[in-house]
């Protein structure tokens, strides 16, 4: 059994190797002979499918900032991330303090891309967090997903140019949540679905005032108020940008 390989980039060091997984191509990260090899003898006795390999595979060659307390990856290739206790990304804003201490699962990131996952967590105590980031340095980052506040689970985005700002979205009802970050024409575009297939919402426009050195964009989890908080991603991709334009 074989899958659908393309090269799409060299990123540096870096390959950007796709391989067709339904309606995207899945980045497979920075050690293509390897990768390539492992994906193409796919097959039985462990009754794993091809995209359960890829995804396996694909969290293998990303790298922790800020490594959890657990994390773990089962065999349809679905990454579960438990984290460490007060953990947080924000710089300032209104609360006074500094925290760089999230956990991120991560790759450099080209100059134009769509980075999405499809993810849910035990959303339980205040500012529970989980879905994506870019991030190029302590003060330069943009995360968004799923944040629990005021009782409820929340669309929330917070760009950091320096400082931090927030903006949440009441978002129902529970169950996983599809979020994707598209950086085109210098501005990072950021958008959500509810249920599998439904139509992507427009969450927020921004962009980053320092996008020096090679940013990063991954997986990002993190728990401000305690520790054990669990979530799950799967699904990751990275690919070219799939907008070219936007209402």
């Amino acid at each position: 059994m074989r899958a659908k390989v393309l090269v799409l980039c060299k990123h540096r060091h870096h390959f950007l190797v796709g391989i067709k997984s339904r309606h995207y191509w899945l980045l497979v990260g920075s050690q293509p002979r390897f990768m390539l090899e492992r994906v193409l003898c796919v097959g039985r006795p462990d009754e794993m499918t091809v995209n359960a390999k890829i995804a396996i595979d694909q969290w293998r060659t990303m790298e922790w900032l800020n490594p959890p307390s657990h994390y773990a990856v089962d065999q349809d290739g679905t990454l579960s991330v438990e984290t460490r206790d007060k953990t947080d990304f924000w710089q300032g804003t209104f609360y006074g303090f500094h925290r760089d201490d999230g956990h991120v699962l991560g790759c450099p990131l080209p100059s134009t891309f769509t980075l999405s996952v499809d993810f849910d967590g035990d959303y339980r105590k205040l500012y529970d967090q989980a879905g994506l980031i870019v991030r190029s340095s302590a003060t330069s980052w943009i995360k968004c997903g799923v944040e629990y506040t005021d009782g409820a689970k929340h669309l929330s985005v917070v760009v950091t140019n320096g400082s931090s700002d927030w903006s949440a979205i009441p978002i129902e009802p529970d169950g996983p949540v599809s979020i994707r970050i598209t950086r085109l024409r210098g501005a990072y575009f950021i958008q959500f679905r509810l249920t599998d297939g439904s139509q992507w919402r427009m969450a927020r426009l921004a962009t980053l005032n320092s996008d020096a050195g090679t940013p990063i964009g991954g997986i990002m989890a993190c728990s401000p108020t305690r520790a054990g908080f669990k979530a799950q991603f799967s699904n990751f991709s990275l690919t070219p940008p799939l907008i070219d334009d936007i209402h």
